[in-house]
């Protein structure tokens, strides 16, 4: 049950004010009524940061910041520092989308900023 709460308020933090706020209602309210098994599937429902990256880089196959991006997802960037050109650009592309009003791209931002630190912190 902690483990639930834990990826419901995970999911509120997320989706809350986002398109996806319908679905957290049920969530919510599945959740409160004590259905776990509901509320696990609903919460199964919500994209995840997978699937949230992949619909990003997605939208951005016309920019310029697209053939570094695809690079790094094969492992072929020329250095870190290529990378991280590639990695603070998808960041600034993220936070784009939810100053767009697509906040749901939020779910990005924790993974994404350990990714650049990680990488910083080796070339420091």
């Amino acid at each position: 049950m902690k483990d639930l709460m834990s990826r419901v308020n995970l999911a509120c933090r997320y989706f809350g004010g986002s398109k996806y706020q319908p679905d957290l209602d049920k969530i919510l309210e599945k959740f409160e009524a004590g259905k776990e098994i509901t509320t696990e599937e609903l919460l199964a429902k919500l994209p995840s940061e997978l699937m949230l990256l992949n619909q990003l880089v997605e939208k951005l196959e016309n920019k310029s910041v697209y053939p570094t991006l695809k690079k790094i997802a094969e492992g072929k960037a020329k250095n870190n520092y290529q990378a991280l050109k590639g990695l603070f650009s998808l960041g600034t592309h993220t936070a784009i989308e939810c100053e767009k009003g697509n906040i749901e791209y939020r779910a990005l931002f924790p993974d994404l900023c350990s990714r650049i630190m990680a990488m910083v912190a080796k070339e420091v």
